[in-house]
This record gives structure tokens, C-alpha cells and sequence, in this order.
């Protein structure tokens, strides 16, 4: 398997660089007592490589919605100076919605991601919270998305004129308060009926991650080191991938398929 990213080749570089940026934020996350767990790609890697899948180039995990401004807080103050905290406030054209930490020292070459400040690899802090059920998630993330890319500048979006963009953000404006009553309601409904179910409001993924599966947290190795997991990995992952440990045909073994470049 090593085939992918042998020692010395630039996707190795690249692991090991963000392997550093996860190694920073689980200090900070350890110290300020923020639960988080390896998520999607990721905890794959660690539970059937023990560390990265041979072909991947990003890394995510997950902390809870309610955990966002302290980790925010705590990463801007600890960070070293070799990583960056980056969202809309950092970045103004930062086109997700949810937090990354970038290296300084590389070059994560994505189209859409030329006019940000941090182009660096990077590790995706994805923030979770309780959901009555993905039918209800997916209703509101329709609404949700739309409304808050637009009032945030979130990615790049052609219109046929000026008044045409005006017309939409002013909408976005208009119909915010509608869809933040919605969603307070939904968290409502899911901490009243302590819904199982965690997914993520802003946008779609179809994966749910249920509460009984992570908590609580616990170590789990990763290229020779301990992070946190979920607490019931197989269950997480078979959710998200059914058979998760049967190696994908070889012409779909691939990352995002974009320039790396990692400096020293």
C-alpha cells in the first residue's frame, strides 16, 4: 500500500505535516477539556491503517456546535506560529462554514480556494450538534446553507448582474430570522426528546453520527500516536460507510487530486 505515499514523496510530507496540525489541536483540546474525535476519512485511516489511508490528503474532526467559540478562542491564543485559525472572520473569503486550522509552510492548491488568505494543508474542524432526525436536518439544511452563504460571502457565486446579487443577499437578509427561529425550534425538539442523532445544520451530509456511538470519548492510534476517537469506532464507521473495511477498487483510490506543494 505504500505505493501511495512512500517516505520522502510529497503526499507523505503532506501526511506528516498534518499529522503536526492535529498534534496541536489535540493539546489544545486536551487542555481546555474540549471534547473532539477523529471523524469521516480519518478514523477509517485509523482503524484499519492505524494512521492515514495511503491515498488521502486532508484530515477532519469533529467538535460539538457548543465547543466553537472556546476552541476558537483557545486556538487563536496557543496556536503556534507555523498554523492558523481560519474561518470568515480570518478569512474573509474562507468559503466554509465550518473552522480550519491551516499549515503556513505549504501550498493545498484548490481552485476554489485561490482567493484566501491560508492555502496551506489543512485539518477541517467539523461542528456537530443534536438533530431531531436527518429528515428534519436535511429540510432545514436546504434553507440554512443558501441563506447563510449569502449573508457571509461563503465561495463564489456568478450572477448575470449586479442587481440580480443585491436581490438575492437582500432575500438572504429577509429570510434569516425565519430560518434561525426554525433551527432554534429543531434544537429545541432534539434536546427535549435527547435525539441520538448528530449531524451538522449548514450542510448536507447524509451520514448521521449518533450520540451513543462517541461518547464517551476515547484514545485510539494513529501513525504510532494516541488521539481521541469515538467510543464505538466500528458502529461510526458503519454508519458512514457501511463496509468500511473492504479496500475501494483501485480507480476511486484518490484524495481532492490537487497540487501539493510543502515547503521547509
Amino acid at each position: 500500500m505504500n505505493q501511495y505515499n512512500p517516505e520522502g514523496s510529497t503526499l507523505r510530507k503532506a501526511q506528516l505535516r498534518m499529522l503536526h496540525i492535529l498534534e496541536e489541536v489535540d493539546k489544545i483540546c486536551r487542555r481546555e477539556g474540549i471534547d473532539y474525535w477523529l471523524d469521516a476519512g480519518t478514523l477509517l485511516g485509523a482503524v484499519r491503517h492505524k494512521g492515514f489511508i495511503p491515498w488521502d490528503d486532508d484530515m477532519d474532526i469533529c467538535i460539538l456546535k457548543k465547543d466553537y467559540k472556546r476552541f476558537k478562542a483557545a486556538a487563536l491564543a496557543s496556536l503556534p506560529p507555523d498554523l492558523a485559525y481560519q474561518d470568515w472572520t480570518t478569512d474573509p473569503n474562507h468559503f466554509e462554514m465550518s473552522p480550519r486550522i491551516r499549515d503556513l509552510h505549504s501550498l493545498f492548491d484548490q481552485p476554489e480556494s485561490r482567493c484566501q488568505k491560508y492555502r496551506g494543508l489543512f485539518l477541517d474542524v467539523i461542528l456537530v450538534e443534536r438533530v431531531p432526525s436527518m429528515r428534519v436536518k436535511k429540510f432545514i439544511c436546504f434553507f440554512y446553507r443558501r441563506v447563510s452563504r449569502e449573508m457571509h460571502n461563503y465561495g463564489k457565486v456568478a450572477y448575470k448582474s449586479a442587481l440580480r446579487r443585491v436581490l438575492v443577499k437582500a432575500a438572504a437578509y429577509i429570510l434569516w430570522p425565519f430560518v434561525w427561529l426554525m433551527t432554534s425550534i429543531a434544537r429545541l425538539h432534539a434536546a427535549i426528546i435527547k435525539s441520538d442523532v448528530m449531524s451538522r445544520y449548514y450542510t448536507h451530509f447524509p451520514s448521521p453520527r449518533c450520540i451513543s456511538d462517541i461518547f464517551p470519548c476515547k484514545d485510539i492510534e494513529f501513525e504510532g500516536k494516541m488521539f481521541s476517537g469515538p467510543a464505538h469506532p466500528d458502529r461510526y464507521l458503519e454508519k458512514m460507510f457501511g463496509d468500511y473495511m473492504t479496500l475501494p477498487p483501485e480507480n476511486e483510490r484518490g484524495g481532492h487530486y490537487c497540487p501539493i506543494e510543502v515547503y521547509d
